[in-house]
């Protein structure tokens, strides 16, 4: 029984994870190989490393570094939290590039706005255009009208009868006007559209 309970006294220090302590805010402190800075001293640690804790004493702490040098330091000279200095330049680094960020972002959208404006500035363009081939097209329908009623007269004979009447004629020649008028407003939409498409990269733009 004695000796299953030393297997497993063996075996739980790795089982348990690994305890690391970080260097103070002391610039450097030294690592010994013996508790108690017992001489010689093994190499240098600054402020901020990362130490494993392989091994605890009472006021000592035996540790190993990331080069996997083992000795002791005093438990005083570190910490399990990150030195106020570490944390400092960490937060620093995070606000310059939070900075260099927004940065980007307003350039970004100061393009867009740009880019909205000039789309804007044409989409009224086109909309004047657009008005004005209406009127056009509306005058051209209303002298086209006034010219076959005309033509509708100049035809009708006193001793003959018209093979279709002059009311018939009339309403076929406001119908005829009425799609041509229809069609060059839809035929006027289409082409802009199409010519914002294109400017626009395949993206559509409702008027």
């Amino acid at each position: 029984m004695l000796r299953f309970v030393g297997i497993i006294l063996l075996i739980l220090p790795f089982s348990v994870a690994a305890e690391s302590v970080y260097v103070t805010d002391q610039l450097t402190i030294g690592i010994f190989s013996g508790p108690n800075e017992q001489p010689p001293e093994l190499k240098r640690a600054n402020s901020g490393d990362l130490l494993e804790v392989v091994e605890r004493a009472e006021g000592a702490v035996k540790v190993r570094d990331a080069a996997g040098i083992e000795g002791w330091v005093s438990v005083n000279l570190v910490s399990s939290a990150k030195p106020v200095r570490a944390q400092l330049g960490a937060a620093r680094a995070e606000v310059d590039r939070l900075e260099l960020a927004l940065t980007a972002t307003k350039a970004q959208l100061q393009s867009l706005n740009v880019r909205l404006k000039e789309a804007q500035d044409g989409l009224s363009e086109e909309k004047n255009r657009a008005l004005d081939l209406t009127s056009q097209l509306t005058e051209a329908t209303v002298a086209t009208e006034v010219a076959n009623k005309e033509k509708i007269k100049a035809l009708e004979t006193p001793s003959q009868t018209p093979f279709i009447s002059a009311d018939i004629a009339y309403g076929m020649w406001i119908l005829i006007s009425f799609a041509m008028l229809v069609g060059g407003i839809i035929i006027g939409y289409s082409w802009i559209r199409e010519k914002y498409r294109r400017k626009l990269g395949g993206m559509y733009l409702r008027l």
